[in-house]
């Protein structure tokens, strides 16, 4: 991560040009580092904190050390610094950071419960590979990806693909839960939309209420080529279509044969 706050950089002089602004890098790796006149970034590496010494780059091989040309110890610098936000493998009370990742410290390596969370790879936050820490939690910020090994929610939940068309509703406030789709599909790839298709809703789930007895039931609504047909769970099955106009209605003994 690369948030950070630096105070001061030196001890102000009487007079004399302002200095660049630091700004963190976050943990050093091999790769280029450029000073300019107006910014200067320096990087954790090994337990402290180094900045570039002048204008110009430093080579990707340059490690950070006292012997460096390129490199000075920040021991003069006054940092008021959240280490957390800097290095990797880094707490904020429960929560671990690493690269684009924060995670928890729980998980499970070779699908047994863990909490040797500096083996996590976030090129496997799933553990595809062996010995490799699958936090319960994460949230991938690069890709927005959240992973999670348990969750409730309350009130509105809705996932939606644009591509596909595909998408879930539910209202938990309301009691229903739709699923929409596209209206056809291309002929090609079934699992994307035709070139005319419209956004429908292909299957309706609803919690209502009978208003003789107050008693809750399921109410299901099936988009078919032959209509939408409509179907009530309660002292037995009410069925509709509205295509044909046909509805019935079974009892629960009707259905079961129950003399």
């Amino acid at each position: 991560m690369k948030l950070s706050c630096v105070r001061s950089f030196f001890t102000a002089p009487k007079s004399g040009k302002n200095g660049p602004m630091m700004y963190s890098e976050g943990t050093w790796i091999a790769k280029e580092y450029t000073r300019t006149a107006t910014k200067c970034p320096y990087v954790e590496c090994d337990g402290s904190y180094w900045y570039v010494k002048q204008d110009g780059t430093v080579p990707e091989s340059e490690r950070p050390s006292a012997s460096s040309q390129y490199w000075a110890l920040g021991e003069g610098l006054k940092f008021v610094l959240v280490e957390f936000l800097v290095a990797n493998f880094a707490k904020l009370g429960s929560a671990i950071f690493h690269s684009d990742f924060m995670f928890s410290q729980q998980g499970l390596m070779n699908g047994v419960e863990s909490d040797d969370y500096k083996e996590f790879d976030p090129d496997d936050p799933d553990g595809q590979l062996p010995n490799d820490f699958v936090p319960h939690f994460y949230v991938d910020f690069f890709r927005g990806i959240i992973h999670a090994m348990k969750g409730k929610f309350g009130g509105i939940f809705s996932s939606k693909n644009k591509t596909t068309m595909n998408e879930v509703e539910i209202n938990m406030d309301k009691g229903f839960m739709n699923f929409y789709g596209p209206s056809n599909s291309d002929d090609e790839n079934h699992d994307l939309p035709g070139q005319h298709a419209e956004r429908i809703c292909l299957l309706s789930m609803q919690f209502d209420t009978d208003p003789d007895t107050l008693g809750r039931f399921v109410g299901i609504k099936l988009h078919t080529s032959n209509g939408d047909v409509g179907l009530n769970f309660y002292d037995g099955i009410s069925y509709s279509n509205t295509q044909t106009g046909k509805w019935a209605v079974r009892s629960w003994e009707q259905i079961l044969n129950i003399q």
